[in-house]
Protein backbone atom coordinates (compact mmCIF):
# COMPACT_ATOMS: atom_id res chain seq x y z
CA UNK A 1 0.00 0.00 0.00
CA UNK A 2 2.92 2.33 0.95
CA UNK A 3 4.79 1.89 -2.33
CA UNK A 4 1.35 2.08 -4.46
CA UNK A 5 1.16 5.70 -2.72
CA UNK A 6 4.39 6.31 -3.53
CA UNK A 7 4.68 5.43 -6.79
CA UNK A 8 0.72 7.84 -7.48
CA UNK A 9 2.70 10.61 -5.40
CA UNK A 10 5.90 10.45 -7.89
CA UNK A 11 3.77 10.25 -11.12
CA UNK A 12 1.93 12.94 -9.73
CA UNK A 13 4.71 15.51 -9.03
CA UNK A 14 6.79 14.18 -12.15
CA UNK A 15 4.06 15.21 -14.36
CA UNK A 16 2.86 18.39 -12.88
CA UNK A 17 6.70 19.47 -13.43
CA UNK A 18 7.00 18.58 -17.20
CA UNK A 19 6.58 22.19 -17.98
CA UNK A 20 9.68 23.65 -20.24
CA UNK A 21 10.91 26.48 -21.22
CA UNK A 22 11.23 27.44 -25.27
CA UNK A 23 13.97 29.68 -26.67
CA UNK A 24 12.00 31.27 -29.42
CA UNK A 25 9.40 32.91 -26.87
CA UNK A 26 10.54 35.72 -24.78
CA UNK A 27 8.20 38.01 -22.26
CA UNK A 28 8.70 41.80 -21.70
CA UNK A 29 7.79 42.49 -18.23
CA UNK A 30 7.53 46.84 -16.80
CA UNK A 31 6.02 48.07 -13.60
CA UNK A 32 4.95 51.81 -13.64
CA UNK A 33 4.48 52.75 -9.72
CA UNK A 34 1.17 55.06 -10.02
CA UNK A 35 0.10 58.12 -7.58
CA UNK A 36 -3.18 58.19 -7.39
CA UNK A 37 -3.32 62.18 -7.54
CA UNK A 38 -5.83 62.35 -4.64
CA UNK A 39 -4.96 63.09 -1.11
CA UNK A 40 -6.09 60.14 1.44
CA UNK A 41 -8.48 61.15 3.66
CA UNK A 42 -6.76 61.06 7.27
CA UNK A 43 -8.59 60.63 10.44
CA UNK A 44 -7.28 60.44 14.23
CA UNK A 45 -9.06 58.00 15.81
CA UNK A 46 -10.13 57.56 20.43
CA UNK A 47 -6.36 56.85 21.00
CA UNK A 48 -4.78 60.08 19.03
CA UNK A 49 -3.62 57.76 16.55
CA UNK A 50 -3.36 59.30 13.03
CA UNK A 51 -5.34 57.08 10.44
CA UNK A 52 -5.53 57.16 6.40
CA UNK A 53 -7.85 56.50 4.22
CA UNK A 54 -8.64 56.08 0.89
CA UNK A 55 -6.95 55.34 -2.36
CA UNK A 56 -2.98 54.19 -1.66
CA UNK A 57 -0.19 54.37 -4.56
CA UNK A 58 -0.62 50.85 -6.86
CA UNK A 59 1.15 49.88 -10.30
CA UNK A 60 0.29 49.26 -13.41
CA UNK A 61 1.56 46.28 -15.39
CA UNK A 62 2.69 46.17 -19.37
CA UNK A 63 3.36 42.54 -19.77
CA UNK A 64 3.95 41.32 -23.45
CA UNK A 65 5.22 37.49 -24.71
CA UNK A 66 6.42 37.58 -28.43
CA UNK A 67 6.39 33.72 -30.09
CA UNK A 68 6.81 32.20 -33.14
CA UNK A 69 4.02 33.90 -35.79
CA UNK A 70 2.70 30.33 -36.64
CA UNK A 71 1.68 29.32 -33.39
CA UNK A 72 -0.91 29.94 -31.24
CA UNK A 73 0.08 30.72 -27.53
CA UNK A 74 -2.54 30.44 -24.81
CA UNK A 75 -1.66 32.27 -21.66
CA UNK A 76 -2.61 29.71 -18.92
CA UNK A 77 -1.50 32.14 -15.56
CA UNK A 78 1.48 34.81 -14.22
CA UNK A 79 2.83 35.28 -11.26
CA UNK A 80 3.88 38.61 -10.52
CA UNK A 81 5.91 39.25 -7.77
CA UNK A 82 4.34 35.95 -6.07
CA UNK A 83 0.72 36.22 -6.89
CA UNK A 84 -1.20 34.49 -9.10
CA UNK A 85 -3.28 36.56 -11.28
CA UNK A 86 -5.33 35.07 -14.31
CA UNK A 87 -4.26 36.01 -17.27
CA UNK A 88 -6.30 37.85 -20.55
CA UNK A 89 -4.17 37.62 -24.02
CA UNK A 90 -4.43 41.08 -26.14
CA UNK A 91 -2.86 40.65 -29.59
CA UNK A 92 -0.77 43.19 -30.60
CA UNK A 93 -0.70 44.26 -34.26
CA UNK A 94 2.06 46.51 -34.71
CA UNK A 95 5.70 46.62 -33.69
CA UNK A 96 7.63 48.43 -32.02
CA UNK A 97 5.55 48.73 -28.92
CA UNK A 98 5.85 51.82 -27.62
CA UNK A 99 4.48 54.61 -24.63
CA UNK A 100 5.47 58.20 -24.13
CA UNK A 101 7.38 59.12 -21.42
CA UNK A 102 4.97 60.62 -18.38
CA UNK A 103 8.30 62.56 -17.05
CA UNK A 104 7.61 64.35 -20.41
CA UNK A 105 3.81 63.85 -21.76
CA UNK A 106 4.91 66.91 -24.55
CA UNK A 107 8.05 65.88 -25.63
CA UNK A 108 8.33 63.74 -28.45
CA UNK A 109 10.31 61.13 -26.05
CA UNK A 110 8.62 57.58 -26.03
CA UNK A 111 9.87 54.49 -24.53
CA UNK A 112 10.01 51.10 -26.58
CA UNK A 113 8.74 48.14 -24.77
CA UNK A 114 8.48 45.12 -27.34
CA UNK A 115 11.10 46.15 -30.11
CA UNK A 116 10.24 45.67 -33.36
CA UNK A 117 9.32 42.04 -34.28
CA UNK A 118 8.11 39.60 -37.10
CA UNK A 119 7.47 37.28 -34.45
CA UNK A 120 3.37 37.45 -33.13
CA UNK A 121 3.32 39.94 -29.92
CA UNK A 122 0.67 39.39 -27.00
CA UNK A 123 0.03 41.79 -24.11
CA UNK A 124 -1.09 39.78 -21.10
CA UNK A 125 -3.38 41.55 -19.05
CA UNK A 126 -3.47 40.46 -15.66
CA UNK A 127 -6.85 39.48 -14.25
CA UNK A 128 -7.71 39.84 -10.45
CA UNK A 129 -5.31 38.00 -7.77
CA UNK A 130 -6.43 34.05 -7.77
CA UNK A 131 -7.16 32.34 -4.92
CA UNK A 132 -4.08 30.33 -4.34
CA UNK A 133 -5.12 26.21 -5.51
CA UNK A 134 -4.84 24.78 -8.72
CA UNK A 135 -1.80 25.97 -10.04
CA UNK A 136 1.41 24.25 -12.02
CA UNK A 137 3.93 23.21 -9.28
CA UNK A 138 7.34 24.52 -10.74
CA UNK A 139 5.43 28.49 -11.36
CA UNK A 140 4.74 28.58 -7.84
CA UNK A 141 8.51 27.60 -7.13
CA UNK A 142 10.16 29.45 -9.82
CA UNK A 143 7.86 33.07 -8.38
CA UNK A 144 9.81 32.60 -5.50
CA UNK A 145 13.06 33.97 -7.28
CA UNK A 146 11.56 35.46 -9.85
CA UNK A 147 9.29 39.15 -10.42
CA UNK A 148 7.24 37.42 -13.36
CA UNK A 149 6.19 34.06 -14.69
CA UNK A 150 4.26 32.99 -17.28
CA UNK A 151 2.48 30.08 -17.67
CA UNK A 152 1.25 29.14 -21.37
CA UNK A 153 -0.05 26.55 -23.65
CA UNK A 154 1.64 26.41 -27.40
CA UNK A 155 1.41 23.10 -29.30
CA UNK A 156 -0.93 21.61 -26.96
CA UNK A 157 2.06 21.59 -24.60
CA UNK A 158 2.74 23.30 -21.37
CA UNK A 159 5.59 26.09 -21.06
CA UNK A 160 6.77 28.78 -18.76
CA UNK A 161 8.64 31.79 -19.57
CA UNK A 162 10.80 33.45 -16.26
CA UNK A 163 11.36 37.50 -15.94
CA UNK A 164 13.90 37.43 -12.44
CA UNK A 165 13.28 41.61 -12.39
CA UNK A 166 10.78 43.98 -13.85
CA UNK A 167 11.45 46.63 -15.45
CA UNK A 168 10.64 50.17 -13.48
CA UNK A 169 9.07 52.57 -16.09
CA UNK A 170 8.79 56.47 -15.10
CA UNK A 171 6.12 56.76 -12.33
CA UNK A 172 2.37 58.25 -13.56
CA UNK A 173 0.49 60.35 -11.57
CA UNK A 174 -3.76 59.54 -12.02
CA UNK A 175 -5.84 63.11 -12.12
Amino acid sequence: MKQTLLLLSLIFFFTTLKAQTRTDVKIYGYIQPVSRGVAPDTDIDEAGNLKTKGLKAGSNYFIYITGPASSRIYPIEMWIKGKQYSAKPEAVNKTPVQMADPALPNGPNFITLVPKTSKKVIRLISGSAVTPGKSLVIAKSKAKSNQLVVVYKMNGKLYYSLLEKLNILEGATMQ
